[in-house]
């Protein structure tokens, strides 16, 4: 995949500005700051205003979802894994495949709530893949507070995500 990054200059004060990016291959294409997927093909399209920074993500499949893994229930104190992958359809170039794709290295942020709905920023993080498959680990405290918690794994190019709950006793 690739990664495109634009900036349009803060000293041209004129209305917002219609681009292309031609791209030496067809590919699936992603707005990575937004996390919305904006086509496919070998041109993005977008729209870029004064100071505005775009990055574009062009992958050679979609992403269609993200297989989360959670324990049920876990103890106070207790071993969380994490195991999450990106689910994907066939490469833009041979849509006749009845095999899926491999994924390629993605980024992913893990983001873990607490059964008040906070965000327990020091459970959570950024986890980088080689295959689109990764895991995260981390041990609960003993005076977590008890009850539904919920993980958070979204891939960072696609901004496609899936939640899980867990229970915390």
């Amino acid at each position: 995949g690739s990664l495109i990054g634009l900036i349009k200059d803060y000293r041209m004060q004129e209305p917002p500005l219609d681009i292309e990016v031609h791209l030496p291959r067809e590919g699936y294409h992603y707005d990575v700051r937004n996390g919305r997927y904006m086509g496919r093909g070998k041109t993005i399209r977008a729209a870029i205003t004064t100071g505005e920074i775009k990055l574009l993500a062009s992958l050679p499949y979609q992403v269609t979802d993200i297989s989360v893994a959670l324990p049920r229930k876990v103890k106070r104190g207790g071993k969380v894994e994490c195991c999450f992958n990106v689910n994907v359809t066939a490469a833009y170039s041979d849509t006749s495949s009845v095999e899926p794709p491999e994924a390629g290295p993605h980024v992913f942020v893990v983001e873990v709530y607490g059964p008040d709905g906070e965000k327990l920023k020091h459970y959570g993080g950024n986890v980088q893949t080689d295959a689109g498959t990764g895991k995260k680990i981390f041990h609960l405290a003993f005076n977590d507070n008890s009850g539904a918690w919920r993980v958070r794994v979204r891939d960072v190019a696609s901004g496609v995500f899936n939640e899980r709950y867990m229970h915390v006793e």
